[in-house]
């Protein structure tokens, strides 16, 4: 059996590890948000009449229809 010290050491080690691992969770959400981020900006952009890649829904439609 272990002594109150050594229960104590114990259980801030796990504290400890539970720490460096949301600290790890914490680093992926943000890079997922970072990465989410990135994508809307994109499909913002392609979706602007003004992209040189810009098609219209309606061409798009009419291409796809007539396998263009």
């Amino acid at each position: 059996m272990d002594t109150p010290d050594q229960d104590r050491a114990k259980t801030e080690a796990l504290f400890a590890q539970i720490g460096d691992a949301k600290v790890d969770l914490q680093a992926v959400v943000d890079e997922v948000k970072r990465g989410t981020a990135d994508v809307q900006s994109g499909m913002s952009e392609l979706l602007s009449t003004d992209h040189p890649n810009f098609v219209h829904p309606k061409v798009r439609q009419l291409g796809e229809r007539q396998d263009l």
